[in-house]
């Protein structure tokens, strides 16, 4: 297997990067964690390949989202009102643009404290737009974790 598509080198690579962004962007201190799409500091979308991970993201209101662009060129997250459509939008007033997230950076955006539960928010690479492996979203659940 190549080294550069083994899984668990991809997977020590984004913990290492997400732990140094970590200390440097998290002004509360440094509390690295696993860069899943849940983690203990915040709500973690990585980029790596020309994918989001994860592909569908669950964050209650008011929450912080980190975007790690883990790939060798830059990327500009921004929601959209409708999957695919590459155009900026909100979906119940929910909208976020992280502008221009270069190479191995992070940028991050929050979620307004008044998302109604249940909002589907599709996101997508403005510079890459239909380039991008996958049509991800983000979903506004209650703070417990579950849906209405």
């Amino acid at each position: 297997m190549d080294h550069r598509t083994d899984p668990r080198r991809r997977a020590v690579r984004r913990r290492a990067a997400f732990a140094l962004l970590a200390c440097g962007l998290l002004a509360s201190g440094c509390h690295p964690a696993e860069p899943t799409g849940n983690t203990s500091s915040g709500y973690l979308i990585t980029i790596e390949n020309y994918t989001f991970i994860p592909q569908h993201l669950e964050v209650p209101p008011g929450a912080t989202v980190l975007v790690l662009n883990l790939d060798p060129f830059e990327h500009w997250v921004l929601s959209s009102a409708a999957p695919e459509t590459y155009l900026y939008g909100t979906v119940n007033g929910v909208g976020f643009d992280t502008g221009p997230v270069p190479a191995n950076a992070a940028s991050a955006f929050s979620i307004p404290g008044s998302a109604p539960v249940g909002t589907v928010v599709p996101y997508f690479c403005q510079i890459y737009e239909g380039a991008m492996l996958d049509a991800p979203d983000l979903t506004v659940v209650a703070p417990d974790g579950g849906t209405p």
